[in-house]
């Protein structure tokens, strides 16, 4: 009988190895779908993936029962009301259609939208930025964003002109409707046929149609309105080289990345019935 001897070295070094595959295999590229966007660091799938696969809550993602990629809560839109200086942030419900690690954007379309209030809260800070407190996103929609003036219509009282159209959200009131004209384009004789019985609101500023219309959204939920990007964490030199991006262990510098010797497409897996769709990317 041969007895092979196997160095004690090159068990320790196997077993490392296979230690190290379990949390490899935790972080790896996964989908919600076949056809869904791939999903790595700084994303994770929340609830399937632990939390150090992430870069924390604000790029969480869940996957919907029709397999569909979302945030797993509310991205927040501000919206300037002009008369006040003041922001207004809108709750955004959006689907993730695409993401691209290298230029660090993705692209997304609003499935719903909160409320604009019915009544101007009390003047806050005013913040130019497109992006709302504390959100590593910018927005960057693709129809031209608009200014509106909002007013309070007699519901037996619709204005004729198709520049001026129904917003359900926020409510008139009881027996009102609330319209929405663009405060530039409309000549005097337009506004004053049509607003004479309607009560000025207030006006808002630099506001896509999409946030605007709300839950009356009727677009292709597939389609895409609007695209997000993100400077934090910096991985677009890993993705560059195909090469997987992590936060670097025991920096002293906040949000220093690494890349590490293990290619994306090493961190795949094959669909199970009770995991996403876990594919190798193209």
């Amino acid at each position: 009988m041969v007895i092979y001897r196997i160095p004690f070295f090159l068990l320790l070094v196997v077993f490392a190895g296979n230690c190290g595959a379990g949390k490899d295999y935790e972080c790896k590229v996964t989908r919600c779908s076949e056809f869904g966007p791939d999903i790595r660091f700084p994303f994770r799938i929340k609830d399937r993936q632990p939390a150090h696969c992430g870069y924390g809550p604000a790029f969480d993602l869940s996957c919907t029962q029709n397999n569909d990629t979302v945030f797993d809560y509310d991205l927040q839109f501000p919206v300037r009301a002009s008369t006040k200086r003041i922001l207004l942030p809108l709750s955004l419900k959006v689907l993730v259609t695409d993401i691209h690690y290298e230029s660090q954007g993705m692209s997304i379309n609003v499935v719903n939208a909160s409320c604009l209030p019915r009544w101007l809260p009390i003047p806050t800070l005013y913040n130019n930025s497109s992006s709302s407190a504390g959100s590593p996103f910018t927005f960057d929609f693709l129809a031209p964003a608009s200014d509106y003036t909002l007013f309070s219509c007699p519901s037996n009282k619709r204005p004729s002109t198709y520049l001026i159209f129904q917003v359900t959200c926020p409510s008139g009131g009881p027996g009102h409707q609330v319209y929405a004209a663009p405060s530039s384009g409309l000549s005097m004789y337009e506004l004053v046929t049509d607003l004479t019985s309607c009560t000025k609101m207030y006006n808002i500023s630099d506001v896509p149609l999409e946030v605007l219309l709300g839950d009356d959204i009727g677009s292709d939920l597939h389609s895409v309105v609007a695209f997000l990007g993100w400077s934090k964490p910096f991985c677009g030199n890993c993705e560059a080289e195909n090469k997987y991006c992590q936060l670097k262990k025991n920096s002293t510098i906040q949000d220093q990345t690494e890349c590490l010797d293990i290619l994306i497409t090493q961190l795949s897996s094959s669909t199970t019935d009770h995991e996403p769709y876990i594919g190798t990317p193209d």
